[in-house]
């Protein structure tokens, strides 16, 4: 298929932008997009990505959140992401297995993968150093601090 001049032109302009991740929230879904990109994933995985991007823009602790310790799930956190859930069609198995459970650090590490595997299968591995997670150790605990590695410049929620 060949591509006219004008295509050529609206590529490239595209493709010289810099990487925004956005999200789209209407009708109870939640759409992820890397500029134009859709990136298709469940809702699950999308929602926690859309709760670390607030995190990331909020002013609270530059954006990092504190994996909670594997013996105690974390109910605060699990409160914040019920909330978003509840608004933008969440599921109602993860909803409930936050309310008895609370947020536990293999669920947000099983989310970061999702959501890290999303990205690779549309975009690539390239793209992960700019979008995927930045993670460090926590200085009085054993447990990892995590963020999104993107400007929170870069950020954009829609109809949120």
């Amino acid at each position: 298929q060949f591509l006219s001049i004008e295509d050529k032109v609206t590529l490239l302009e595209q493709a010289s932008r810099p990487l925004t991740l956005s999200f789209l929230m209407n009708n109870g879904n939640v759409e992820v997009r890397i500029n134009e990109v859709a990136i298709p994933m469940s809702i699950t995985p999308a929602i926690y990505w859309l709760w670390y991007a607030n995190k990331r823009i909020s002013e609270q602790n530059d954006g990092w959140v504190l994996n909670p310790p594997s013996n105690r799930p974390s109910q605060t956190l699990a409160s914040e992401l019920i909330t978003l859930m509840e608004s933008h069609g969440g599921h109602g198995r993860a909803i409930s297995e936050l309310k008895q459970h609370g947020l536990k650090a293999k669920t947000l590490d099983q989310n970061r993968n999702k959501i890290k595997d999303a990205l690779v299968k549309v975009l690539g591995e390239s793209f992960i150093d700019q979008l995927g997670f930045e993670s460090a150790k926590h200085t009085h605990n054993v447990q990892s601090i995590y963020r999104l590695k993107t400007s929170p410049n870069t950020i954009l929620i829609n109809g949120l």
